[in-house]
């Protein structure tokens, strides 16, 4: 597009545009008709004069097209006095030719030009590309010179609760802890001489300090050295990273604590076991009234043997193992400390009842619970007549959403023994935490150990109910079984005691 007040001027660049093979699809006389002209004609560029006579002159004509639209301008003028010029470059021209001109000229001063335009076109896309990229990167993103900063992303400036014009000019070490004052420094010269250096350093942000990984490394900004780095939040990680060492510590404990307890626990079944044998050969009664005192305080220190390892079995891993072999397996070696009127007898159906869960636990809860039973059963019971019922099935469809259990396979065990004195409010006190120290009082101690069993129940995924049968309540765990491993469920039969 030509913009030329003086008609046989415009006509005669016209006619040399076209010889040289551009199309002119516009030729206007004033600022005013160029600026409504542009988006008609939409020129790839302008030769603009100066002087328009009437008017706004051509440096305000090409000031206002420039705020709109991206065009490349070249100036045709016969005035090349300093001010003019001086206000020429003020528009960021193109080009810039004194009349009158030789036609080779003129298509040089195009061709470099549209060339020109065309490189910073793709220049301002690329930047405008990386600088969304930055804006909108996770990560925070910052450019320092001589440690200040002059550039940082919207990610980095909300990380450190400040706009990014605040940021500009603040010294990072400003920002950071001093106590890791010297690391980042360390960095940040290391990456002036050309490395890429890494160092963890303490925040000041908005919401307090704040674990930061820095990466940092050089790059030229305006012809000059720069660093431009990264930082990453990684304080969950650094927390995460703390309990999982003091994990392993615990875990190592717990492992030692395990096995002493363990060790602990077979003396004191050996102790109650000869206390029991002599009890059972003598008549003498102060010596069976000293043998029943060793033996109850023999019962207390296995309780709290048992206490030891359930708080060590707390960060035993969950494993892939037969339920009901582990059940089988542990009410067999608890046979051979309870006493001879009480026998427990274990019922399951058809099933491998394959678990993944911790098989402390599930040792531990069946444990407290006869326990907990044989206590309540009469003193003078005749020989065989204590029973303790446990019984595992797999639970019945349906029955998993009425205990508001996700869609899946569980097994159920159940504990009850008949006339062992025990009531459903009384187990439901003892097995609640809040309540615990006061369901026994004579008896603390075993009460809070019987309150963890729901606590174990609970880790492994499981729940616990207490419900109600004509001999007395059952206390029934359910846990998650492994689907692939059930066998078909068989026919239920009644529960011990009928109900």
């Amino acid at each position: 597009m030509i913009v030329e007040d003086e008609k046989l001027v415009a006509e005669d660049v016209r006619r040399v545009l076209i010889n040289m093979g551009y199309d002119v699809p516009s030729v206007v006389s004033s600022g005013e008709k160029a600026i409504e002209a542009v988006a008609t004609a939409k020129p790839d560029i302008i030769l603009m004069d100066i002087r328009l006579g009437k008017g706004i002159d051509g440096l305000e004509t090409a000031e206002r097209i420039g705020k709109v639209w991206d065009l490349p301008i070249i100036y045709l003028t016969a005035y090349a006095d300093e001010d003019t010029l001086q206000r020429a470059k003020l528009t960021d021209p193109f080009g810039y030719v004194l009349k009158p001109f030789e036609s080779r000229e003129l298509h040089t001063t195009i061709q470099i030009a549209l060339y020109k335009h065309g490189i910073e076109s793709r220049l301002r896309e690329s930047e405008e590309r990386y600088r969304t990229l930055a804006e909108n990167s996770p990560t925070g993103i910052f450019i320092l010179k001589k440690g200040r900063f002059v550039y940082a992303n919207r990610t980095l400036a909300d990380l450190l609760g400040k706009d990014a014009g605040e940021l500009s000019g603040t010294y990072i070490t400003d920002i950071v802890h001093r106590a890791d004052g010297e690391r980042l420094r360390e960095a940040y010269e290391g990456a002036l001489k050309g490395g890429v250096c890494q160092a963890d350093v303490r925040m000041r942000t908005r919401k307090g300090l704040r674990w930061m990984d820095v990466i940092a490394s050089s790059v030229s900004d305006g012809g000059s050295h720069a660093v431009m780095g990264i930082a990453v939040d990684i304080t969950d990680r650094r927390v995460l990273e703390v309990e999982a060492h003091r994990a392993q510590k615990l875990d190592a404990m717990s492992a030692m604590g395990l096995g002493l307890a363990h060790e602990l626990n077979n003396i004191m079944n050996t102790v109650i076991g000869a206390a029991q044998l002599v009890h059972a050969r003598t008549r003498e009664e102060d010596l069976r009234e000293w043998l029943d005192e060793i033996q109850k305080g023999g019962k207390r220190a296995s309780r709290l043997i048992n206490q030891i390892m359930d708080v060590s079995a707390i960060t035993s891993e969950a494993t892939e193992h037969s339920a009901k072999l582990l059940v089988k397996g542990t009410v067999k070696l608890m046979g051979m400390s309870l006493p001879g009127t009480v026998s427990v007898s274990v019922q399951a159906d058809p099933g491998n009842y394959r678990v993944i869960a911790s098989p402390v636990d599930i040792q531990s809860i069946l444990v407290h619970l006869i326990e907990h039973a044989v206590e309540a059963m009469p003193k003078d019971a005749p020989l065989g007549k204590a029973q303790v019922n446990v019984r595992m099935c797999n639970l019945a469809p349906g029955e998993a959403s009425d205990l508001n259990l996700a869609t899946g396979e569980y097994i159920s065990i159940e504990v009850l023994a008949p006339g062992a004195g025990l009531s459903e409010s009384g187990l439901e006190r003892a097995l609640d935490p809040a309540h615990a120290l006061g369901a026994d009082d004579d008896d603390p101690t075993a009460a809070t150990s019987l309150a963890r069993v729901r606590e174990m129940v609970t880790r492994n995924h499981g729940v616990l109910r207490i419900e109600m049968s004509n001999e007395g309540p059952i206390v029934r765990i359910v846990i998650p079984a492994l689907a692939e491993a059930r066998e078909p469920l068989a026919v239920r039969g009644p529960r011990p005691g009928g109900g």
